[in-house]
């Protein structure tokens, strides 16, 4: 009995192996330009938020000591250190900001220059089927309507009621 549920157990977890391999082996799409713009983002916001954080600790902690003792001096050194990195870390959010929205709008930008693009065939398509569908040789019946009188020189076509 027990060779039965050790085997269905090593069954049970050689299936759970066989599935997690077959989804983590699926094939990786490569990042867009906006997916590496909001990868970027989100990876510097995550890196802001664990420095602001570790800022507000070491500032907690200098707080807490004595200014004449002995580690206030290395304290003050890391907190010197973070709030740089911290303001290099705005800097580096902000730049990712503006990049993010500079791939948004180039991605808006070909959507839309392909919308016209394509607009504007159809409407080329519709002008050459239109063009093709009238004769060369015939005046235009819409100019000569029966208010106006005919050209000199020009036959008025015979209006069909």
């Amino acid at each position: 009995m027990r060779t039965i549920v050790a085997t269905f157990i090593l069954g049970l977890g050689l299936l759970v192996v066989a599935c997690n391999s077959s989804n983590s082996t699926a094939s990786v799409r490569p990042l867009t330009e906006v997916g590496r713009a909001q990868k970027k983002l989100s990876d510097l916001n995550a890196t802001q938020i664990h420095v602001t954080k570790k800022l507000i600790e070491t500032r907690n902690l200098l707080l807490s000591t004595p200014q004449d003792s002995p580690p206030t001096r290395e304290i003050s050194r890391q907190l010197a250190i973070l709030n740089k990195q911290a303001g290099d870390l705005v800097s580096e959010v902000f730049a990712a900001e503006l990049a993010l929205e500079a791939a948004k709008k180039v991605v808006v930008d070909r959507l839309v220059a392909a919308k016209k693009s394509k607009e504007s065939s159809k409407s080329t398509a519709a002008d050459t089927n239109a063009t093709a569908n009238t004769e060369t040789n015939a005046p235009n019946s819409s100019v000569s309507g029966p208010d106006v009188p005919a050209l000199p020189g020009v036959r008025p076509e015979p209006i069909n009621p």
